[in-house]
Parts: structure tokens; sequence; C-alpha cells
């Protein structure tokens, strides 16, 4: 050791060196927060609506009855308005005749038979059975008799509706099968032309043949 002095101060420096750039290199401790600092404040949250309930937002009050005026009692009650049962209309239109009975049998016997003696008087009865019933003269066109069948032809409309049928009714008193219709389709002017087939028996024993 004695014999190298320089190399022994030449290590000592390299080893301070290496101490002081050791001690640099080290990290410095973090700060130690003073216990008298207070804590920064926390903001405060604005304050919220408090939620209501959702069952009180869908229940509702049942309405209240008006209460009645003081003098309720003393109020007369007002009379119903009367009901009046439906009146029928006035001029109802008649239903128009249509075919009824044997009419293709009796118009059958009429084309086949010939005309006999006494075929005027089958047709001055069945005149006066219009005449009975009220016919107006545009009801009745004309009467033509046969042996043992009459063919009447008749116009028709709702204003004669009532002596037509009257006339009918009088004319199948006998038996409502010796009397036949035949109807045609109503004109414009809704008039109906109607060819009745009577049977001459229909006639009454009492009444001139």
């Amino acid at each position: 050791m004695t014999k190298h002095p320089g190399r022994m101060v030449a290590v000592l420096l390299v080893l301070v060196a290496i101490a002081w750039w050791l001690a640099l290199d080290r990290p410095s401790p973090p700060p130690v927060a003073s216990a008298a600092e207070p804590d920064p404040p926390i903001a405060a949250s604005p304050a919220q609506p408090r939620a209501q309930p959702a069952l009180a937002a869908t229940v509702q009050q049942p309405p209240t009855a008006p209460a009645p005026p003081a003098n309720a009692n003393a109020m007369e009650p007002v009379p119903a308005a009367p009901v009046q049962a439906p009146q029928p209309a006035p001029g109802a239109a008649a239903i128009a005749p249509d075919t009824r009975g044997f009419a293709d049998a009796l118009q059958g016997v009429f084309d086949a038979e010939p005309r006999d003696p006494a075929a005027g008087d089958g047709e001055r009865w069945i005149r006066g059975v219009f005449r009975g019933a009220g016919s107006p003269p545009g009801l009745l066109r004309f009467v033509l008799c046969r042996q043992t069948v009459c063919r009447v032809e008749l116009r028709w409309t709702a204003e004669d509706d009532a002596p037509f049928r009257r006339a009918l009714d009088e004319l199948g008193a006998v038996n409502g099968k010796y009397v036949a219709t035949r109807a045609q389709a109503p004109d414009a002017s809704g008039a109906v032309l109607v060819s009745a087939y009577v049977a001459r028996a229909a006639q009454p024993a009492a009444a001139p043949r």
C-alpha cells in the first residue's frame, strides 16, 4: 500500500464519485400533507323534486252531484209530454190485385163453349153487382157470358180498390171457386187490367136468368 500512493488516491476519488452519484439518483420522498390544511369543499347537487306516487296521478275524485235547490220541495213536477200512437199515413196506396183462383181452367171452358139464349141474364146480373158495389164508370169495361162461364174485363186503380173488392166478394158469395182473376202488370199510371172469369153457377138461384 505504501508503494503506490497515487493509485490509492485515484481509487478513493472514484468511490467518492460513485457515492455522490447514487445519492443524487435516489427519488425524493413525497411531501407530507399538513394536518391543518382543510379538505376542499364538495359541491352540493341541486335539490331534486320528490317523485309523487303514480297512483295519485291516476285516481280521480268522482264527480259530485249538484245540490238540489233550497226550494226543491216547493217545485211542481213538469208534466211529461203525452205519447201519441202512430197514425196511419193518409192516402196509403192499396195493394194491386194479382192472379187468383182457377183462371186457366175457367178460361178454357169459356173459350170452348158457345153462347146460349140466357147469356144476357148473366150479363145483367154481373153489371148489377158492380153497380151495387159503387163501381165508377171506368172500372167495368165489358161483360160477355156464354153457356156456363162469363168473362169480365176490369181496369183497377187504387181509387177504385174498395168497389172492386166488394164486387168480387159478391160474385164469389155462393162459392169462391166460381170466380178467378188474371191480373197484368201495372201500367205507367199504376192501373191494372184484370180479366175475371165467373161461373154462371155463382148467380143466386133467386136472381133472374
